[in-house]
């Protein structure tokens, strides 16, 4: 899994001229063929390592000279978790997205958790709405408040 990761990224990094196309390639060949839910984050090396000396999934930091990239699986949960979500109100801890995008981004995971019983299901239906709506690449991580 290890040097699947890399090739693949080898081979995006030498195909893409975007950090945002890079990691995508790899979060949807990862996401094909090992399934469930994963981030990618490739940044210049500084910046890639955000958060890996937290992560408990099965997770990949690695480096091409000064791009670096953390592979993590997201996190499964129970639908327990989901099931006592869909009573609870929001509460945004932080943001420095323009009010009527992080309105946006509460009501449609608002939805999905409704609909869903899993944490990745959950993350993709918001990641996928938000790349949709506003372009680029970007990153849901949905776990328990505690882990988040």
């Amino acid at each position: 899994m290890q040097q699947h990761a890399i090739e693949r990224a080898r081979q995006s990094i030498g195909e893409r001229e975007a950090f945002t196309d890079v990691l995508k390639d790899v979060r949807d060949e990862f996401e094909g063929k090992f399934g469930g839910a994963w981030h990618c984050v490739v940044a210049e090396e500084a910046n890639a390592a955000i958060g890996v000396r937290r992560l408990e999934a099965p997770y990949l930091h690695v480096v091409f000279g000064r791009v670096g990239m953390v592979l993590a699986q997201a996190q499964e949960t129970n639908a327990d978790i989901i099931t006592t979500a869909r009573s609870q109100d929001a509460v945004v801890k932080e943001s420095t997205m323009p009010a009527p995008m992080q309105q946006h981004a509460i009501e449609r995971a608002r939805q999905s958790i409704g609909e869903r019983e899993a944490f990745t299901d959950v993350l993709k239906d918001v990641r996928d709405e938000f790349e949709g709506k506003f372009g680029g690449a970007w990153h849901c991580v949905v776990a328990e408040e505690a882990n988040a």
